[in-house]
């Protein structure tokens, strides 16, 4: 299923194999990825509007949308674009200490360190559970996440210590699946509804075991015959036995 989706991807990163994903969202794709990652695109790219957007509400510094266009304005008129510098230069009491604290990120050895440090000095935790809303579930998925993200990186890290920020912004936040012309070369991570009519050499059906392939809430015939087809659907996509 579609769930499972985060946990290969994470692994995948940590192995530095490359991947598509295709029918779910990608753990990189996900609202706490993007969020987390809009500080280090800024860092990278002083110049990413739509980074600096995200990243000054993230949490909500109730900063409105006319002085970030200012500050744009400002940053394209006298900085060349930086509005990492413009922040700095403009003794803004929300934009100064913003542009400071992402500039301390970059000094920083690690990005793994620089992310783990970010989670902490933003309160990420509490905003994923404001975000939450009580609701337990959204609550888990939602931790779940940020914990895999943090792995991820870590992991990619302890493999490659040169690795710079530049390096981990490109290789999580790239859009594989429009990047990607073609499969040859990549793991594709599939849900089964999705992988229909499709073939590849090799396939891995990952979590067959009773009560998820059928899944636990299949309690009819008809229903679990359906999930029958799917296994076999699975398993056929593959061209090698």
């Amino acid at each position: 299923s579609a769930s499972q989706i985060p946990d290969i991807e994470s692994a995948l990163v940590r192995c530095r194999i490359p991947y598509v994903v295709r029918g779910g969202q990608g753990l990189f794709q996900t609202e706490e990825a993007r969020d987390l990652f809009s500080y280090l695109k800024l860092l990278v790219n002083p110049n990413d509007a739509i980074a600096f957007k995200r990243a000054i509400s993230t949490p909500s510094r109730k900063l409105g949308p006319v002085a970030v266009e200012k500050l744009q304005a400002t940053a394209i008129a006298k900085f060349s674009g930086d509005m990492l510098k413009a922040a700095v230069a403009s003794d803004h009491p929300v934009l100064k200490p913003f542009a400071e604290f992402i500039e301390d990120m970059g000094r920083m050895d690690s990005p793994a360190d620089a992310l783990r440090k970010l989670v902490k000095r933003i309160n990420y935790r509490q905003i994923i559970a404001d975000r939450a809303k009580g609701k337990e579930d959204v609550l888990e998925r939602k931790e779940g996440n940020l914990t895999r993200i943090l792995e991820a990186i870590e992991g990619m890290v302890e493999a490659s210590p040169e690795l710079t920020f530049t390096d981990i912004v490109f290789r999580v936040t790239m859009d594989s699946r429009q990047e990607a012309e073609t499969d040859e070369g990549v793991v594709i991570i599939s849900t089964i509804h999705v992988a229909k009519g499709l073939e590849w050499p090799r396939v891995f059906v990952t979590n067959v075991f009773e009560g998820s392939l059928p899944h636990q809430w299949s309690s009819t015939p008809e229903e679990v015959e359906e999930e029958r087809r799917l296994f076999y659907v699975a398993c056929t996509r593959a061209v090698e036995v």
